[in-house]
């Protein structure tokens, strides 16, 4: 049996494939993600290659929808497992009633205006 040679592709008409721009493309190539070689000064890639990158990503986002998935059902067993809400019995009270202190300043107790809120004559 014969072996395939693998088909090149300009690198350029690789990013066009994947629908990517030329900077991420070289992020790509950079972080060795996506196989080139070099013939002379160009640089080219392989489908072999390109194949291998799609079923990367592929992969990497089916992983990432288990992951939010077991998350979202993580969120909403903690939604169903909380305590159902206040005390009913505390509806009505308020929250002075409660021990809660008072937010009034010493001044305003005494009828003092604060600063700025006195009215101008005139």
């Amino acid at each position: 049996m014969a072996t395939q040679a693998p088909t090149p592709i300009a690198i350029r008409e690789a990013f066009e494939l994947l629908k990517i721009g030329v900077t991420k493309g070289y992020e790509l190539v950079g972080n060795g993600e996506l196989r080139t070689y070099c013939i002379g000064d160009r640089r080219f890639t392989t489908t072999e290659a390109l194949a291998e990158l799609v079923a990367k990503c592929e992969a990497e986002a089916t992983a990432a929808r288990a992951t939010e998935t077991a998350r979202d059902a993580r969120r909403r067993f903690r939604r169903t497992s909380r305590h159902p809400g206040p005390n009913p019995e505390d509806k009505d009270e308020p929250r002075a009633a409660k021990g809660a202190p008072s937010i009034e300043s010493p001044a305003s107790k005494q009828g003092i205006p604060r600063s700025g809120t006195s009215k101008r004559n005139g």
